[in-house]
C-alpha cells in the first residue's frame, strides 16, 4: 500500500468501486460516524461501501467520550473513528448521501441536490454534542430507527 493509499485508508477515503452510501453531519464526531458504523454492519456484506464526513469537520478529531460510550451501548465501536471533512470526491462517488439536519442539506445543495435527510419523515436528528450522554443515546436511537426504515431502499 502506497503512502497516499495508507493515508486514504486511515481517514476512510477508499478508492473501491463498490456503491458508496455517505452520511454527513456537522463535525463528523458523533452522528454521522455512528450512522456509518451502524450501516456498515448491515451493508458491507451486500457489497456497499459506507462512509461519513462533516460539513465543517476538522480532520483527525476523535469522537467524544459520551459518543463512544453511548454507541458502545448499542454495539457500535467509535474508538478508532477520526473526523474528516466531506470532499467533492466523496460527494461525486456516493450513490446516496444522507444528512442529519436541514443545515447539512443547505450546505450540500449545490454539489448534491439529491442529498436527503436520513429520517424518511424529514425530521432533523438533533446534534447531541456537548449535551450529555442521554442526548447521544436519544440521537443514536433516532438514527437507528431512521436507518431501519431506509434499509429497504438500499437493497440488501
Amino acid at each position: 500500500m502506497g503512502d497516499s493509499d495508507l493515508l486514504g485508508w486511515m481517514f476512510g477515503e477508499t478508492t473501491t468501486e463498490r456503491p458508496l452510501i455517505l452520511f454527513v453531519c456537522t463535525g463528523n464526531i458523533c452522528r454521522s460516524p455512528f450512522a456509518a458504523e451502524a450501516a456498515r454492519k448491515r451493508l458491507e456484506a451486500a457489497g456497499f461501501e459506507v462512509g461519513s464526513a462533516g460539513t465543517i469537520a476538522d480532520r483527525g478529531r476523535p469522537s467524544t467520550d459520551d459518543a463512544v460510550a453511548a454507541a458502545a451501548e448499542l454495539g457500535i465501536d467509535l474508538t478508532a473513528h477520526r473526523s474528516r471533512p466531506v470532499t467533492d470526491d466523496q460527494l461525486a462517488r456516493a450513490e446516496h448521501v444522507y444528512v442529519m439536519d436541514g443545515t447539512h442539506l443547505d450546505h450540500l445543495r449545490r454539489s448534491r441536490p439529491d442529498a436527503e435527510l436520513l429520517d424518511p419523515d424529514g425530521a432533523d436528528i438533533a446534534d447531541p454534542y456537548g449535551r450529555g450522554i442521554e442526548a447521544y443515546r436519544t440521537a443514536y436511537r433516532t438514527i437507528s430507527d431512521a436507518m431501519d426504515r431506509r434499509l429497504a431502499e438500499w437493497g440488501p
